[in-house]
C-alpha cells in the first residue's frame, strides 16, 4: 500500500496508528479519523506523544507538513495542538516490568516467578500476555500439566508458549494451539506431526476470497512460519520454512491484487500522473 501511494497510483493512504512507527513517506497532511483506540485491554484516548508520532508523518524533515481531523473525529483543542507542535509531552513515570529470572524447577514455580512483583520504584508488573495466558490454560489441563514434570519439560513448555498470537482469534483458541504443539513435542517422535502440519498449511494455501478472508489467512500462515523457524520442532524445518514462505508470498500477492482491483482505477491514475508531470515540466520551463 505504501508503494502504491509513493508511486502516485493513489492520492490517499488509509492506515492505522501503526503508520507512526517509523514510516517516512511523501505525506503533506495527516487527517485523524479517530483519536481513540483499543490497546488490547481497553478503549482509550491516544495521548499527546502517540498523536505526535502519527501526526509527525506529515512533512518529516522535507517540508512543513500539517495535521488535523476528519469530520467524524473531535477537533484537537488548542493545548493539544500546541503540545504536538512544540513536542511538549509528559514524562514517563511508570514502566511495565516482568521478571526474567524464571524458575523452571516445576510448573508451579515457573508461574510464581512470572507473577513476581518488581522491587524498584517506578516499575509495575506487566499485565498477562498471550504467553502467560496459554501457560495458565495448560496448567489447568491435567494431561498438559503431566507432560511438564521435569525442569527441562517446563522450560520447553514456556518456549512453546512464546508462539505469537498472530491469528488473534481468542485466548482459548491460542492456548489450544500451544497445548497441541507441546503434546507433539513431548510424545511420539518428539516432533510436530508432519501430516497434521501439512493440513494446517493447506487450509491457508488458497487465494480465493475477499480482503478479510485473505488477511485472515496471512495471519494464520505467519503463525505457522514462526513455528517452522523453531529449532527441532519439525523433522524437516528447511522444507517447511520454504513451503510456508511460498504460501505467504502467494497470499500477499493475491491481497495486493484485490486491493488494486477494488480501490484503484489504473487508467485514471496514469492519466493524472501524466498531467502532473506535464504541469511540473511547464512550471520548470
Amino acid at each position: 500500500q505504501v508503494a502504491l501511494y509513493q508511486s502516485g497510483d493513489v492520492d490517499y493512504i488509509v492506515a492505522t496508528d501503526a503508520i507512526g512507527m517509523g514510516l517516512n513517506m511523501d505525506v503533506d497532511h495527516v487527517a485523524f479519523a479517530a483519536t481513540r483506540k483499543f490497546d488490547g485491554f481497553q478503549f482509550r484516548h491516544l495521548n499527546p506523544a502517540e498523536l505526535a508520532q502519527v501526526a509527525g508523518r506529515a512533512g518529516r524533515y522535507l517540508n512543513n507538513g500539517t495535521f488535523g481531523v476528519t469530520g467524524e473525529a473531535e477537533p484537537f483543542d488548542n493545548e493539544t495542538v500546541e503540545r504536538l507542535e512544540s513536542h511538549r509531552f509528559d514524562s514517563i513515570r511508570t514502566l511495565q516490568w516482568r521478571n526474567r529470572e524464571l524458575d523452571f524447577a516445576t510448573l508451579d514455580r515457573l508461574r510464581r516467578s512470572l507473577s513476581a512483583l518488581p522491587g524498584e520504584e517506578g516499575l509495575t508488573r506487566a499485565q498477562s500476555g498471550a504467553d502467560i495466558l496459554a501457560l495458565e490454560a495448560i496448567s489447568r489441563d491435567a494431561e498438559g500439566a503431566a507432560l511438564a514434570a521435569r525442569p527441562e519439560d517446563v522450560a520447553k513448555l514456556w518456549d512453546v508458549c512464546q508462539i505469537p498470537d498472530y491469528r488473534n482469534i481468542s485466548a482459548a483458541e491460542h492456548a489450544a494451539l500451544v497445548g497441541r504443539i507441546f503434546r507433539f513435542l513431548q510424545t511420539g517422535r518428539g516432533h510436530i506431526e508432519e501430516d497434521w502440519f501439512a493440513r494446517m498449511l493447506a487450509h491457508c494455501d488458497r487465494v480465493e476470497g475477499d480482503l478479510d478472508t485473505l488477511s485472515n489467512r496471512i495471519s494464520h500462515i505467519r503463525t505457522w512460519t514462526f513455528i517452522t523457524h523453531r529449532a527441532n520442532w519439525l523433522e524437516a524445518p528447511l522444507y517447511w520454512q520454504a513451503r510456508a514462505r511460498e504460501i505467504e508470498d502467494r497470499l500477499s500477492d493475491a491481497l495486493h491484487e484485490r486491493l488494486t482491483q477494488r480501490f484503484i482505477d489504473r487508467r485514471t491514475a496514469r492519466l493524472m500522473r501524466h498531467l502532473r508531470d506535464e504541469e511540473q515540466l511547464t512550471l520548470t520551463l
